[in-house]
């Protein structure tokens, strides 16, 4: 506003006006220069101050945990074209940061930015960000086949391998275990439960065999103490401690203690073929006997 007394002038008929420095954050500098009915120039300076600047956090707020670093790592930027940084934090009962490291783990979190100055614009801090990591489901995981047991007499819990990917599992940390049906012989079942950064459950299963398992089909009793076998399977092939002797009425050709006992069975136009593990071929129609409590 330029005035002569309380006159005021009109830029265009009674002056003109030169700036400079008027951009930038800084002193600015207005000049008046009289025309028309006036002459001669004026100074007049004036600050220019920041501008404000906005940013907001944007990105996935779903998540599932991968075992690596994830979150919203993206803005967006009004103002100033200073560098933006982000800080997570843990919310409700996750425990982590404030940190610049994105988080691994699952969980519930936030995320904040902020933008820092520039010359002409003043910095800014986003609100937070709500995301979550959700744990992975245990059905996605690897876990090895389990191994025939024994009989023992006692509850059988084999050690499990349970691997995400090619990243094996910690019991206890990454999930439980619970066995049942796990003592006698039969199907015993595991349930692996996921902890952690795992959630939900799956099931494996195994078997437990007999010690001294023998079974035979299409029998003909021929005393007391021995049967005709038409079929037989030993399972496992090596039975311990026990003596065994196989042979025709009394005529024993075998008693041995710890030994491997035949596994392969033949048919062969009615006779069945019993081979020791030399493929030594025993008489046909074989009978079996004197098995101590079976």
């Amino acid at each position: 506003t330029v005035n002569d007394g309380s006159t005021g002038l009109v830029l265009g008929t009674d002056y003109t006006v030169a700036y400079t420095n008027n951009t930038n954050v800084g002193t600015a500098t207005a000049t008046v220069t009289g025309i028309g009915n006036y002459t001669g120039t004026q100074a007049a300076t004036f600050s220019i101050t920041q501008a404000s600047s906005s940013v907001t956090v944007t990105g996935t707020t779903s998540l599932t945990f991968t075992g690596s670093p994830q979150g919203p790592a993206t803005a967006n930027v009004t103002g100033s074209t200073g560098a933006v940084t982000y800080s997570y934090a843990g919310t409700g009962a996750t425990t982590y940061g404030p940190s610049a490291a994105l988080p691994t783990a699952a969980g519930t979190y936030a995320a904040t930015a902020t933008l820092a100055a520039d010359a002409n614009f003043t910095g800014a801090t986003s609100a937070p960000l709500a995301f979550t990591i959700a744990a992975k489901t245990v059905s996605t995981l690897t876990i090895a086949p389990i191994a025939d047991e024994t009989f023992t007499g006692s509850a059988i819990t084999p050690t499990l391998s349970v691997t995400d990917g090619a990243t094996p599992l910690v019991l206890n940390t990454d999930y439980i275990v619970a066995y049942t049906d796990n003592t006698n012989v039969g199907t015993a079942t595991v349930t692996i439960t996921g902890i952690g950064n795992y959630a939900g459950d799956t099931t494996v299963t195994f078997e437990i065999i007999s010690a001294n398992q023998i079974t035979a089909t299409g029998l003909t009793s021929s005393s007391s103490t021995s049967v005709a076998v038409e079929a037989v399977e030993l399972t496992p092939s090596r039975l311990t401690n026990i003596a065994l002797e196989i042979g025709i009425a009394d005529e024993t050709v075998a008693n041995n203690r710890e030994t491997r006992f035949p596994t392969e069975i033949r048919q062969n136009e009615g006779d069945v073929q019993v081979l020791s593990m030399n493929q030594e071929r025993l008489p046909p129609r074989t009978l079996l006997a004197s098995l101590p409590g079976y």
